[in-house]
């Protein structure tokens, strides 16, 4: 988590990560890291980093398939 004007926000790779695993279905998940690359604010490679820091999290397996 992260502060930013006082207000906890999360980081992009978390968030992408969290987008991704709850999302209702591959297509979904697909979409998620889409729009983060295309906003420049997470990588496939910042991706892949955080969700092997996080093995065994609900959802990962879909997010390793995306």
């Amino acid at each position: 988590m992260l502060r930013i004007f006082g207000v906890r926000t999360a980081v992009a790779g978390k968030a992408t990560f969290d987008a991704m695993r709850l999302a209702p279905d591959f297509r979904e998940a697909v979409m998620a890291m889409d729009m983060m690359a295309a906003a420049r604010r997470t990588s496939l490679r910042r991706l892949r980093a955080f969700a092997t820091a996080h093995p065994g999290a609900r959802g990962g397996r879909q997010v390793e398939a995306a």
